[in-house]
């Protein structure tokens, strides 16, 4: 049968109260499957169930996980064990734990444009990162500069806001400046020793290597060479 509860004048509910150490819930089932909507009140959590087992809670912190009855963030899922079973709190808004291959998909068909937006308190995308499905594009925006990190999150590369490339400095002067403590006196015929090493993969000595200069509209015209 049916359950109506119908109040014409004003809001109206169900109350289910039980004691504190106990569950309250609305159950469906049938002759071997459950699900369920249930509050814990030792814990104070809102769970959920599907096909007899607890897929999804709500803890009294407000924090939300799927797949975890501990969520670590504001919305963990966890598909499966990861490396790790702390994160940190300064990127803890989404959790996706996996131990395997996992990710995020955006798919805004075969035309769109796909983006994660970083704003602040005045603009809703200071920084971000696009992909357009339409030309291929792929951009990665900072409003002032951009930096590439690596090992303990060490500066290696940056792009300033002037478009100015700078790698083993912060502060480029140049369109492209390389700065580092490399000394080529130290061993001439090692390319580790040098801030910028040429190659080419050919083992022909017929071949050359080269760096082109040229003053010119022409993107392909080249006024100027030295060859190796």
């Amino acid at each position: 049968g049916n359950l109506y509860v119908i109040n014409a004048s004003g809001a109206a509910g169900v109350f289910v109260e039980t004691p504190s150490n106990t569950d309250g819930g609305i159950y469906f089932r049938d002759t071997s499957n459950t699900g369920a909507v249930t509050y814990q009140h030792s814990d104070d959590s809102m769970r959920f169930r599907v096909n007899s087992t607890e897929k999804a809670r709500i803890t009294s912190a407000g924090n939300v996980g799927i797949g975890t009855s501990s969520p670590k963030g504001l919305l963990h899922s966890h598909i499966s064990a990861g490396a790790r079973n702390d994160f940190s709190t300064a990127a803890d808004g989404l959790i996706i734990e996996k131990g395997g291959d996992t990710g995020i998909s955006i798919d805004p068909g075969s035309s769109g444009r796909a983006a994660i937006f970083f704003p602040n308190e005045s603009n809703h995308s200071i920084a971000s990162i696009t992909h357009n499905n339409s030309d291929g594009e792929f951009r990665l925006r900072g409003e002032d500069h951009i930096i590439l990190a690596t090992n303990a999150n060490s500066e290696r590369m940056r792009i300033d806001s002037s478009g100015n490339v700078g790698i083993g400095t912060a502060t480029p002067t140049s369109l492209l400046e390389l700065a580092s403590h490399r000394n080529a006196e130290t061993d001439k015929f090692s390319a580790s020793n040098y801030h910028l090493h040429l190659r080419n993969t050919e083992n022909d000595n017929g071949e050359a290597i080269g760096i082109s200069f040229a003053i010119t509209s022409d993107e392909t015209a080249v006024g100027a060479a030295i060859l190796h």
